[in-house]
């Protein structure tokens, strides 16, 4: 953590460091996680800080105590930046994230007053609890959400282009062909790093996964890749050209969102361009220690998939750059593929390869409200507003025309 008055109250408040000390038993293993960490202990660090300047409550022990209750939730409401007139957060998202902590450190304490029965504290942290899930979604979350939710309220489509995909596509292709080529003639710090970045951009355009989940790719999993050929079974059910296909592309198993395993399809030039990296490592100064597939020269992390894919959509000449990003990238794939009027199974295996539990694709991958709105449900309420509706019997929304 960066050496300021934040940290030095996390280090001197035995809470925090035991919450710390939990979420390192839980994400140790995965150094992707530390900024996660770093970044929960900076936020319940502010409200410790806050809770001693301004109410002279010194640790979170003594802030967890059912007497200090109310007093905990003013410190939230004005580290989240609480307006009392217009009852909206400034940072809604802050209130929420230091509530679970704040429940996760009552349950710590708890923990430490059974090991050492103490009585005393133990009554005080179920009492906490009580208090925590009756009154905290009533005073703190409540409003939060509204705040967050209204935010979202009347915002443009942020859909990309079909035109401006097809761009950055076009784009990456050509810069990943020219920096294969530096970099097989010359094995340098900058090569490594163009071929290492536009293959990383490519691979995530492509696939349409989440940026972070092919930015720490591991090149244990890309050594492993699965190459055996087409099982004859198996390619009864299959066309020609689906044949083709699986002998075609390659298959990488990666860990996606909570511990999900999702695929990453490779075709033979970006299993090339790896192939070229991984033979480069040493040459061009990547330490044996790192794990990482794009892996960074002299040190242990990774290139960062968002930041490689920002620049190359600002420099393929895309007409709104701003839109592709990977999340963008995602929803359009799965929002345009309700344009082929898939079958419950192939909608199935479209939310699998992204990573989406089928209930999350169909409540937040679904064609925007507006187009339904205006274009399908106003054809019924125009054709009901003129009296036609005995007409429309046994028709979908997509065969009612009005005049």
């Amino acid at each position: 953590m960066k050496q300021d008055e934040i940290s030095a109250v996390v280090k001197n408040d035995l809470s925090i460091l035991q919450l710390a000390q939990s979420f390192f038993n839980k994400h140790g293993h995965d150094p992707s996680k530390f900024e996660y960490i770093r970044q929960k202990l900076c936020e319940i660090g502010r409200l410790l800080l806050t809770l001693r300047r301004e109410f002279s409550i010194y640790s979170l022990e003594e802030a967890v105590k059912p007497a200090n209750f109310h007093t905990l939730i003013r410190a939230v409401q004005r580290v989240s930046g609480y307006d009392g007139e217009s009852h909206c957060y400034q940072t809604p998202s802050l209130a929420l994230k230091l509530g679970h902590s704040l429940n996760k450190i009552c349950e710590i304490i708890h923990c430490r007053a059974l090991m050492s029965e103490d009585k005393e504290l133990i009554a005080s942290t179920e009492t906490f609890k009580k208090l925590y899930s009756s009154k905290w979604s009533e005073m703190i979350s409540h409003t939060a959400l509204v705040t967050l939710n209204e935010a979202k309220f009347n915002k443009p489509s942020t859909l990309p282009f079909t035109k401006d995909v097809l761009c950055l596509h076009q784009f990456l292709e050509k810069t990943a062909y020219t920096a294969f080529h530096k970099l097989k003639e010359t094995s340098s710090h900058q090569n490594y790093a163009e071929l290492a970045k536009a293959t990383l951009a490519r691979i995530i355009v492509f696939n349409r996964r989440r940026a972070g989940e092919v930015s720490k790719m591991p090149l244990k999993g890309f050594n492993e890749r699965d190459g055996t050929s087409l099982h004859d079974d198996v390619a009864i059910g299959l066309s020609k050209f689906e044949q083709k296909l699986c002998s075609h592309f390659s298959r990488v198993e990666i860990r996606g969102k909570r511990g999900r395993k999702v695929a990453v399809l490779l075709s033979p030039d970006m299993a090339d361009a790896l192939t070229l990296l991984v033979s480069k490592r040493s040459e061009c100064g990547v330490l044996d220690t790192n794990a990482f597939l794009f892996a960074r020269p002299n040190c242990q992390s990774h290139y960062r998939g968002q930041d490689s894919l920002r620049v190359y959509a600002s420099e393929c000449g895309a007409q709104n750059p701003q839109f592709l990003r990977s999340t963008h990238l995602r929803k359009h794939v799965a929002t345009l593929s309700q344009i082929l009027n898939l079958k419950n199974n192939e909608l199935d295996q479209v939310a699998d390869f992204l990573g989406h539990d089928i209930s999350v694709h169909r409540d937040y991958y679904r064609l925007p409200e507006a187009t339904t709105q205006l274009a399908k449900i106003f054809k019924l309420l125009l054709a009901m507003a003129k009296g036609h509706l005995p007409d429309l019997q046994g028709k979908s929304l997509d065969d009612i025309e009005v005049e």
